[in-house]
């Protein structure tokens, strides 16, 4: 009965129905079963202790199962030359006459450690060995965790698409044993390694959010796996109130599990949010409580991630010893993750590039790209926008783009962008509102270029700015009601280009910025496009600015001429063969 449930998963109900049986005996057959529920449950020292007054009787293949079982449940505790020495116990029992299924578990056990201390070649080939076991014994249980840790191994060397086949295999192993504990674990695990490479980004996040709300698996480690990297999306994101909210929710979790590694790991999470915030000094606090967590011979992988978060944090001399340490590292340990972040710092020398790490291929790719800030925002990791758009973190900032007709809003909880964009009008408000033209009388002169009759015209300001903070999402409340009309809020700052400053430090408004905003009741938003556009390309002609501007002959034209008109352009030869310029007054502004 105890050893049907334990492989259908249900680790509680193993548990309870020994402990509810009158005699409260077990038999040698049902010891591997609990032993293995206690430790999956996190109560190691519970199934040690049954372990020891039951295991006299017991043959070596349920011996092994209950060794296998315990070192799984110490390494898990970070209990690392615990779990060695029992592995190595375990190890003993080998003999001549030893079972299939018996040397499964030895070797399973070694595999399964060597691979948590980050020593992944020696781990696939005692997984080697113990996968040919497991098809030999036929015992599903056997194979299905053999293909499963086949699966993280390959997918820490880097054959990514081989790993997640594995764990798919893996999990169909699991499906078809019933045990709905290790299939949602297994199903877990690819999906944060897909997560992590940066496979089907926004179907995998979504993946996450609901995996997240609706765990059923009965294994605890499982739920802060999917909290860890749900986390870390979510400040890729730029969701950084709602990544706050998601560790909270695992911390209890992972500090009454006593499992080191996955302490480590919230502790960067922490850190990590943190400095996309612009709290370095709190995100330091994180990262030193991570290193104290650190066992030096097993946490390789992670001393490495610590090591290049302060080498992101020091800008002195500081910085050349901590990356002289972390190229110390490589030379003892090196997965491809660790392989490619180096690579991107341009600290390895050797090509190491891995075409299989999307999330990597993807980082590396923005750095040629013409536009990466609409690559950035297609890809909806916007905490990356930080490194192409001069805005300090963690500050309130609303970032006008009128290339794009839109608006991206930095706060302290998200990095937000509305989305279909700015009309004209919107933009032409928003940019008057900005500059301090305020009142009433002053947004129909500036935006509408009507005399103002508040009879005529107090309902066209009501439904512009109604629509405006509409589309403005978050940053609704930016835009407030005075007594003299409507203002920014002076505790938020904006961007227009390559313009930054509070909104009271009017005085270093920049020369582009002024031309802009003085214009922008005389031109529409094409024209000031097109006056951008010519600092870069000497000239444009009517079929140029259909074509970009997507209108007709006539309005190409009409935009064109009042250019001219305003004396912002020249134009050279005639008919269809006229080209517009920049005057030489505009050269000089």
């Amino acid at each position: 009965m105890l050893h049907k449930e334990f492989l259908s998963g249900h680790y509680q109900n193993t548990i309870i129905s020994f402990f509810e049986e009158e005699n409260n005996s077990i038999s040698r057959a049902d010891l591997p079963s609990l032993v293995g529920s206690l430790s999956f449950t996190g109560r190691i020292f519970e199934a040690e202790k049954l372990f020891f007054q039951n295991n006299r009787d017991i043959d070596l293949e349920e011996r092994s199962a209950c060794l296998f079982f315990l070192g799984l449940g110490h390494t898990r505790k970070s209990k690392y030359a615990k779990a060695r020495l029992i592995f190595k116990e375990n190890q003993k029992t080998l003999n001549i006459n030893s079972t299939p299924l018996q040397k499964f578990y030895v070797y399973q056990g070694i595999a399964f450690y060597l691979f948590f201390i980050g020593k992944l070649e020696l781990a696939l080939k005692w997984n080697n060995k113990s996968f040919e076991n497991a098809v030999t014994s036929k015992n599903l249980y056997a194979r299905s965790l053999a293909t499963d840790l086949m699966g993280h191994i390959k997918l820490r060397l880097g054959e990514i698409n081989l790993g997640i086949d594995s764990l798919k295999k893996a999990a169909e192993l699991s499906h078809r044993l019933g045990n709905k504990s290790i299939s949602e674990a297994v199903e877990i695990a690819e999906l944060q390694y897909r997560a992590q490479y940066g496979y089907s980004r926004d179907a995998i996040f979504q993946d996450l959010l609901i995996k997240f709300s609706n765990i059923t698996t009965e294994d605890s480690y499982s739920r802060s796996v999917v909290g860890l990297e749900l986390a870390r999306q979510l400040t890729l994101r730029g969701q950084y109130a709602h990544c706050e909210e998601t560790l909270e929710k695992i911390s209890s979790g992972i500090f009454s599990s006593e499992n080191r590694r996955q302490e480590i790991l919230l502790n960067l999470r922490f850190a990590e949010n943190y400095y996309q915030l612009g709290r370095e000094s709190q995100a330091w606090n994180y990262l030193r409580s991570a290193r104290r967590c650190l066992d030096f011979e097993a946490d390789k992988s992670f001393e490495m991630q610590i090591l290049g978060f302060e080498a992101k944090l020091f800008k002195d001399v500081k910085n050349t010893e901590v990356i002289k340490q972390l190229l110390e590292c490589t030379k003892n340990f090196n997965s491809v993750l660790n392989q490619n972040i180096l690579k991107r710092q341009a600290l390895l020398e050797v090509e190491t590039f891995n075409h299989e790490d999307l999330f990597h291929e993807f980082l590396v790719s923005l750095e040629n790209d013409s536009d990466p800030v609409k690559k950035i925002i297609s890809s909806s990791y916007w905490s990356l926008l930080y490194k192409y758009i001069d805005v300090p973190r963690g500050k309130d900032c609303l970032y006008i783009d009128l290339d794009r007709s839109s608006v991206i809003i930095f706060s302290d909880k998200k990095i937000e962008i509305p989305s279909g964009g700015l009309t004209p009008l919107d933009l032409k408000l928003l940019i008057n509102i900005v500059n301090g033209s305020s009142s009433k009388e002053e947004l129909c002169k500036m935006v509408w270029g009507y005399e103002y009759d508040s009879y005529r015209h107090d309902m066209m300001i009501y439904t512009a700015l109604s629509s405006l903070r509409k589309k403005l999402a978050s940053a609704s409340g930016w835009i407030e009601t005075t007594e003299k009309g409507y203002a920014f809020n002076n505790e938020k700052m904006f961007k227009l280009k390559d313009s930054l400053a509070p909104v009271a430090e009017k005085k270093e408004i920049s020369d582009e910025r002024k031309m802009i905003l003085n214009l922008s009741s005389d031109l529409n938003i094409r024209q000031i496009k097109t006056l951008s556009h010519l600092k870069k390309y000497e000239a444009i002609d009517v079929s140029e600015y259909k074509l970009i501007f997507k209108v007709s002959d006539i309005t190409a034209s009409r935009d064109l001429r009042a250019l001219k008109e305003n004396g912002l352009v020249i134009s050279i030869g005639k008919a269809r063969a006229t080209k517009y310029m920049l005057s030489g007054s505009h050269y000089e502004n």
